[in-house]
């Protein structure tokens, strides 16, 4: 058996107190052979334990190598045909479970054809139960996710020490009283069941099994008439009922600066116009020259989204200290909200978004960080829900999972923060664009990273003979004529479990407001920026 699934089986066997016994280990394994050695005589009587136990032995190798059987258990199971989660081997063993093998190919394949005949001679009752024990805060076949090969079989019949196989070994053992809190299977006889006479006709194919017909001790039993009663449990998906994100950015107008507003509206129909020479420097169609820099301007960030394609990278290496979805949520009163569900599907803790801004210079301008829980960063847009029926002495319950696949970034709303990634943008002496960078903190190990970007300048604007800038030497347009380029190197601290969300340009250029289609409702849509993993929106703002 490889040794990484003992660990593993090991350690959760510690969670609910399980303990080793040696002993049991050691005489369970002088009894490992016990139809090996005559499993050339397939009408061999042997005892309903001894059958009982090498079944289990057979079947825990067959569930570890297979994740089509471990699907096709928990499949059967679930129809509680019993009105019990069991698997009755008789109706089952010639139903096809993959690549045109049946359970019983597939088990042969794993043991010998005399093997399993003499274990169908000595059990024909043999049934695999796949337990609920969810009220005991223990293992349930209704959360069990069969792609994990980790997987313990036991078995009823005389087994004291509650032994547990693993791919055929002999593991570990349970203290009498425990419950166990991984997947696991029981092989026993079903006492629901009985053998009532034998088939009329026999072929030479035929087992003793096979002649065998079957019926209910008791009609009360019979689980296969499904609409006389309602399932325990119900497994279905459900949407967020919470307010999805927008997909476009908007802001309302008490949000902005009105000289944002006053921009747009002017050069909304004139794509040759910069929204930023009027909001920085005054000029407008009806002011074309002698613009005059406004030193109180800043360009501040108002909101940020991370892809959630990004979710997976930015917890990688960091899921203990970064918020990171939980396994599940559970209710055993009422039905929350979506947005309570949400909330709670969320471990504690914080992203550190840091944003990095670099203007005509190897120095940084700013660096500023945003702390973020993981409910306000992402948006869950579908839960997987199981739900527990009420009964006479249970009340109802719901257990809500999710997956990564199913989040939505959220445009996070840092307007109140005053964020503001530069000093003055004098572009008498400054690029035309700023330099930002991203990334996610973590901790790590401190490392210096040496980078570099490329930025351009204007010198369309009048300096004196002296050289100093003459605050009324603007005109409409200056700041699209590029005259020149510089490349400027920089070296930044970074740790190495950092995760990088990459870097953009913000011109002066660019758009401020796309629309004001919604501006009445949702706000003015805002022109956004993106750097493959996060998205910004950063617009000027007077600091007075």
């Amino acid at each position: 058996m490889n040794l990484i699934v003992k660990q593993k089986i090991f350690m959760l066997l510690c969670i609910v107190t399980l303990m080793c016994s040696l002993s049991a280990c050691e005489s369970d394994d002088n009894v490992s052979g016990v139809l090996d050695a005559k499993s050339n005589v397939s009408d061999l009587t042997i005892s309903e334990t001894d059958a009982q136990k090498s079944f289990a032995k057979i079947l825990s190798i067959a569930v570890a190598k297979n994740e089509a059987l471990r699907t096709f258990l928990k499949s059967e199971a679930e129809k509680q045909y019993d009105k019990d989660y069991d698997v009755f081997y008789p109706f089952v063993k010639d139903k096809t479970v993959t690549d045109g093998k049946t359970l019983r190919d597939i088990l042969v394949s794993y043991s010998s054809e005399n093997e399993i005949a003499t274990i169908e001679k000595n059990l024909p009752l043999l049934t695999v139960m796949i337990p609920d024990l969810a009220s005991f805060g223990a293992f349930s076949i209704n959360k069990w996710d069969t792609s994990d090969e980790q997987v313990a079989v036991t078995y009823a019949k005389d087994n004291d020490n509650s032994v547990f196989y693993a791919e055929g070994d002999s593991l570990l053992s349970l203290p009498k009283g425990d419950l166990p809190n991984f997947p696991f299977m029981v092989v026993k006889s079903n006492e629901r069941m009985k053998v009532v006479g034998k088939k009329a006709t026999r072929s030479a194919n035929n087992s003793d099994m096979d002649m065998n017909k079957y019926d209910f001790v008791d009609s009360a039993f019979d689980g296969t008439k499904s609409c006389e009663t309602r399932a325990k449990y119900s497994h279905y998906d459900e949407d967020n009922t919470e307010t999805a994100p927008e997909e476009k950015p908007y802001l309302k107008k008490d949000s902005l600066d009105e000289r944002c507003i006053t921009a747009y509206n002017y050069f909304r129909n004139n794509k040759y116009l910069i929204d930023r020479e009027y909001v920085y420097y005054g000029l407008s169609p009806n002011n074309k020259e002698n613009g005059k820099l406004d030193p109180n301007v800043r360009e501040k960030l108002y909101k940020f989204r991370v892809d959630p394609q990004k979710y997976g990278a930015i917890i990688n290496e960091q899921v203990g200290e970064d918020p990171h979805l939980k396994n599940e949520a559970d209710y055993k009163k009422g039905h929350p909200s979506g947005e309570q569900i949400a909330k709670d599907l969320w471990t504690d803790g914080a992203y550190e978004i840091v944003f990095q801004a670099y203007l005509g210079s190897s120095n940084m301008v700013e660096t500023k960080t945003i702390s973020v829980r993981g409910s306000d960063l992402f948006y869950i847009s579908k839960f997987h829900v199981t739900k527990q029926h009420h009964t006479g002495f249970r009340h109802s319950r719901w257990w809500y999972t999710t997956t990564p696949d199913e989040l939505m970034g959220k445009w996070v709303n840092v307007a109140y923060k005053d964020i503001y990634l530069t000093g003055t943008w004098d572009l008498s002496n400054s690029p035309v664009s700023i330099y930002i960078k991203f990334f996610e903190k973590d901790n790590g190990t401190t490392k210096t990273i040496t980078d570099s970007y490329t930025t351009s300048y204007t010198n369309k604007a009048d300096l004196s003979a002296s050289g100093k800038y003459d605050k009324g030497s603007f005109s409409l347009g200056f700041s699209s004529q590029v005259t020149s380029q510089k490349t400027f190197t920089i070296s930044y601290q970074y740790k190495d479990e950092d995760d990088d969300l990459g870097s953009l340009y913000l011109n002066f250029k660019d758009p401020i407001i796309v629309s004001d289609k919604y501006a009445s409702s949702k706000g003015y849509e805002m022109y956004s920026l993106n750097t493959g993993a996060i998205d910004v929106v950063i617009a000027p703002t007077s600091i007075r």
